[in-house]
């Protein structure tokens, strides 16, 4: 008998030593972030292995590279040439049009001409950086209410995974993050409004979707 309860004895002391143990190192590993890096990675290989998406024509994206800084010959462009810009954009009739260019300063010739145009395109959506140095909206598209966030969150290995729905400034007011504001003025004109379901509870609807707050025991992705 005594032998056996001997040997019950060391098997709690195995588990009342190991259990504490393996406590620890989840506890250390998640306070060192190394649960984090593995979930970015496992995330980022499911991105990998999903199917190719079709592109989506509804959207269009216009860049500016090295060939079109040489045929404007000045950068930053000047405001008549981004003026022209956007009217051709605003010919092709788009439902949102997204500036994603700081224009906090005037960089002349045309300042005039680009402060018409963005007078008369209410479907035109500029930006401003929010966070760490701030740069200002140009001033008309903010007294205008068509200003969006363009600032990025940065993981700790230096990637962006997540977009900014809204952020908060300095002086108490919120703003959208660039692409939810181009995506519900997109939306808007198909009658799908962002609409609270539980204000109490912080629960939205959009469309057939359905927003819930992240608990404090929800992670990061």
């Amino acid at each position: 008998m005594w032998p056996t309860i001997k040997q019950q004895i060391k098997q709690w002391e195995t588990v009342l030593f190991i259990a504490p143990s393996i406590a620890g190192l989840v506890i250390l590993g998640s306070n060192a972030g190394l649960f984090r890096m593995l979930e970015w990675a496992s995330q980022d290989q499911l991105f990998r292995l999903r199917p190719k998406e079709s592109v989506d024509e509804r959207i269009v994206l216009v860049t500016i590279d090295e060939p079109d800084i040489k045929y404007v010959k000045q950068w930053p462009m000047s405001d008549r040439v981004m003026a022209q810009l956007i009217r051709n954009i605003k010919a092709q009739q788009p439902r949102a049009i997204g500036i994603d260019i700081y224009r906090d300063l005037v960089v002349e010739p045309g300042h005039d001409e680009l402060v018409e145009v963005f007078k008369s395109t209410p479907n035109l959506i500029g930006i401003e950086k929010i966070a760490g140095n701030p740069i200002a909206a140009p001033p008309v598209l903010d007294k205008l209410s068509q200003v969006a966030a363009n600032d990025v969150l940065l993981d700790g290995d230096s990637k962006i995974r997540r977009g900014i729905i809204l952020l908060g400034k300095p002086d108490g007011t919120r703003k959208q993050g660039f692409g939810v504001k181009l995506a519900l003025m997109y939306l808007a004109q198909d009658g799908i409004k962002l609409e609270p379901i539980n204000p109490d509870k912080k629960i939205y609807g959009l469309g057939k979707a359905k927003f819930v707050p992240l608990s404090s025991n929800d992670g990061e992705y």
